[in-house]
């Protein structure tokens, strides 16, 4: 706080005065932590928790599972058969998908968690139909299929990819910590992983 805010100098009252603040503010909160019972009993806590659990199962029912677990399978079905070329496509995904996730997480400041999440799950649908269709078409004729097919598949997953790391990558770890107070944040943020450990 000294170097953000006062240039280093630990003794400048802006400083103190934020960093009382803070351990004030961290003393009350333990004072008045919640068990799992008690956020469970208390209406408020209760509503704060399922809104900030939901992330999880929201992250998980946009089909990245599938689109990550299977992504060999999914590059087999759209042609791409060799292992090298599919390790080029698994690194140069990685790497995608990290550029859309910080790219997200900039976005998701400019237009608000809500209508960033609503907006990637409709484009998450649109990309998983499109992929599904694809790769039907390569499946019932393989020798048959345009390249067209096979380059499009690919494309789509990448921008499925892409669309889940822009979203859901920084939503998962920014939303339910600013729904929780700190009395049950450390509860539901312990919940919320169970959620998504038990749908993944």
């Amino acid at each position: 706080m000294a170097r953000t805010n006062a240039n280093g100098d630990q003794s400048d009252p802006v400083v103190l005065a934020v960093s009382k603040e803070i351990v004030d503010t961290l003393e009350r909160e333990k004072e008045h932590a919640m068990t799992a019972v008690q956020i469970v009993k208390n209406p408020v806590s209760r509503k704060r928790l399922l809104i900030g659990v939901s992330a999880g199962p929201f992250a998980c029912i946009a089909g990245n599972i599938i689109a990550s677990y299977y992504l060999g399978s999914e590059l087999d079905t759209a042609g791409v058969t060799d292992n090298r070329a599919q390790l080029k496509a698994n690194i140069v995904l990685n790497v995608w998908c990290l550029l859309c996730s910080l790219l997200g997480t900039h976005l998701i400041a400019l237009w608000g968690r809500k209508p960033m999440a609503i907006l990637v799950e409709i484009l998450l649908v649109i990309c998983l139909c499109v992929i599904g269709g694809l790769s039907k078409i390569y499946a019932d004729d393989p020798e048959g299929a345009s390249s067209g097919v096979v380059y499009g598949d690919v494309a789509l997953m990448f921008f499925f990819q892409g669309f889940y790391s822009m979203a859901w990558t920084p939503l998962i770890y920014l939303y339910p910590p600013e729904v929780m107070h700190y009395s049950i944040r450390a509860n539901g943020l312990a919940f919320l992983q169970f959620a998504v450990n038990a749908l993944a």
